[in-house]
């Protein structure tokens, strides 16, 4: 069976009807303590997020905050790369 969200992966584990793979958000917020979490020796599963601006129009206050925010921290990502700023045109 393939399922592309993660919220329907979750809650097709939660009813028994497989294993699958979802980030670890997902679980402490749709079923925390229903499912089961493990630990694969030798695998580790990263993915990439990006976020975007568009430079054509401009940010409310809110995006602003939130870019800011985001540019701000040492350590954005879990494995430390640094954010690259995708302008869109």
């Amino acid at each position: 069976m393939t399922i592309g969200n993660s919220e329907a992966i979750a809650l097709a584990v939660e009813e028994g009807l497989g294993v699958g793979f979802i980030s670890r958000i997902v679980v402490t917020h749709l079923v925390p303590d229903r499912v089961a979490t493990l630990q694969i020796r030798g695998v580790e599963l990263t993915r990439d997020i990006y976020i975007g601006q568009h430079t054509r129009r401009p940010a409310t206050t809110a995006q602003s905050a939130f870019w800011d925010f985001v540019l701000s921290l040492e350590k954005p990502i879990t494995n430390g790369q640094a954010v690259t700023p995708l302008m869109l045109p």
